[in-house]
């Protein structure tokens, strides 16, 4: 006669299902005794095998509850029954609910032990955050009942109220950030971790994380989320990374063994938060790109295109997650926070100062793809005043005569001193008062990301393009067959993976605008 949908439980005082103890039913003092009774219930309980299934673990559980409650509650304010003693007492169970399940959920993560099924409650947070990637209406982060409702934002505020948000977070972090170690782009399923394959849904966790500011200001305060300064130990000190994916095998193994400096473009990639995340493109020499354009003077043009447009979806999708990511540690968290990702970005900028230069060393600098990631985010951080005169015009030129607002970011003496548009300018007396610091900073240190990406990485194009050309006269002269050349077909594909980038419009677009 028992639902198959309901979870049955055997509770020690029958008061709840006594009508002649409680002719009402049950009352907003049974809830927290209901709710231990089912968090107490073994994961192999039989109780547990419900159709449809439970939510796998007891995070999930109790951030399912908090959403039907407040949907609950919302229907029952917007009710027009005339019943109201009905009412207030259904709308103080549903309360008392969200209340219980926000408490055992922290007290949960708090003390590990304290339930059999929230075993690892940290990665089962990490889960429900990650799962917002596919399932963004019944994730912890939604709101139900208005802004700030949600059971992550309730969560967040009770572990402050208990000091355990920090040490929260910084386990949660730890669980999405070995995931991360482990993707080598976009394009290449990791095993599953419990985070699922992709690096979208690792990313989308983070983002998820920094809804709420309290918890974003723990993750900028993560030991991990800058570089060491420089000119100290720990910026010399090398470190192990898997090498990312290059066309070189040498250059490749020669990191893999010797490794890189902490303070590097690889160290930054691998040993900061943000760094793991930017990294993520989808490089010509991975496994799955290189078996995309396989062949290439066989295919059809539309065939290629169609390749080509995938792999840019995912890309461009992916990229659109990170800039959520550093918008929300830019503006949502406060100003300490802000200062982190400014220093982040800057750290960023100045270690890759070579990457423009015509052979850049590989153990010093960052991937290409950390670089694109980097200056399309920059891009869309200008976005609310370049599309906006009256903004644009907080842009103060005096940025670049300023060394302290530089910081580094661009020589203004010697030989790789910033260039200057007029001969034999001068800057003494010139004083750097803008209205707006932040504006002119983005404005720049975007000009600053360009000019290490999508510059270098045009010439780059064009020299296959010239090489392809020069190739295609070789054989043509020879009386070669082009389509079969492998040499042909290798620098075709190049161009194709390298046009994921080049041609793609709305990076295109952003840049010229």
């Amino acid at each position: 006669d028992r639902a198959p949908s309901c979870v049955h439980l055997t509770l020690d005082d029958d008061e709840m299902y006594n009508p002649q103890k409680t002719p009402g039913g049950i009352e907003k003092r049974h809830v927290a005794e209901i709710l231990a009774a089912r968090l107490s219930l073994p994961p192999s309980s039989r109780s547990l095998e419900t159709v449809p299934h439970q939510p796998s673990g007891l995070i999930a559980y109790l951030g399912g509850c908090h959403k039907r409650a407040g949907e609950e509650a919302k229907e029952l304010r917007q009710s027009k029954k005339k019943d109201t003693s009905t009412l207030e007492a259904l709308g103080e169970i549903l309360e008392e609910i969200t209340l219980q399940v926000v408490s055992y959920a922290a007290s949960s993560l708090m003390v590990p032990d304290l339930f059999e099924l929230a075993s690892e409650a940290p990665m089962q947070l990490a889960k429900c955050l990650a799962s917002t990637a596919t399932d963004p209406i019944n994730s912890i982060t939604f709101d139900v009942q208005g802004k700030n409702t949600s059971f992550y934002a309730c969560l967040c505020e009770e572990l402050h109220s208990q000091d355990g948000l920090d040490t929260t977070i910084d386990a949660v972090t730890k669980c999405i950030t070995e995931s991360l170690v482990k993707c080598k782009s976009l394009v290449d399923d990791i095993p599953d971790g419990g985070l699922g394959t992709k690096a979208l849904y690792l990313t989308s966790a983070l983002r998820e994380m920094c809804s709420n500011k309290k918890a974003a200001v723990v993750l900028s305060n993560n030991p991990a989320f800058l570089l060491p300064p420089a000119n100290t130990a720990q910026a010399v000190q090398v470190v192990k990374v898997d090498p990312p994916y290059m066309a070189q095998p040498q250059a490749a193994m020669s990191i893999r063994i010797s490794g890189v400096k902490r303070r590097s473009g690889l160290g930054l990639e691998s040993q900061t938060i943000l760094g793991l995340v930017l990294r993520l493109g989808v490089p010509s020499a991975s496994p799955t790109v290189v078996s995309a354009f396989q062949a290439p003077a066989r295919r059809s043009p539309s065939d290629i295109r169609s390749t080509q447009a995938g792999f840019r979806r995912t890309l461009e999708t992916y990229q659109s997650k990170c800039n959520e990511l550093v918008k929300a540690l830019l503006v949502s968290s406060g100003a300490d926070s802000r200062q982190k990702v400014i220093q982040w970005i800057t750290d960023a900028l100045v270690i890759n100062s070579n990457a423009a230069g015509s052979h850049p060393d590989p153990r010093k600098i960052s991937t290409y793809e950390f670089l694109f990631n980097l200056s399309a985010v920059m891009l869309k951080m200008c976005d609310p005043f370049i599309s906006d005169q009256k903004k644009a015009a907080l842009v103060d030129p005096g940025f670049v005569c300023s060394p302290d607002a530089l910081r580094g970011v661009y020589a203004i003496t010697g030989d790789d001193a910033l260039p200057r548009l007029g001969e034999n300018v001068s800057t003494d007396g010139v004083t750097y008062n803008p209205k707006n610091s932040f504006v002119p900073l983005c404005f720049f240190y975007c000009s600053r990301a360009l000019a290490l990406s999508i510059v270098p990485d045009a010439n780059l194009y064009e020299n296959t393009l010239r090489r392809l050309s020069s190739l295609h006269r070789h054989i043509n002269a020879r009386g070669g067959d082009v389509v079969a050349d492998p040499r042909f077909n290798m620098f075709l594909a190049s161009q194709h993976s390298q046009e994921i980038v080049m041609q793609s419009p709305s990076y295109v677009s952003d840049v010229f605008r």
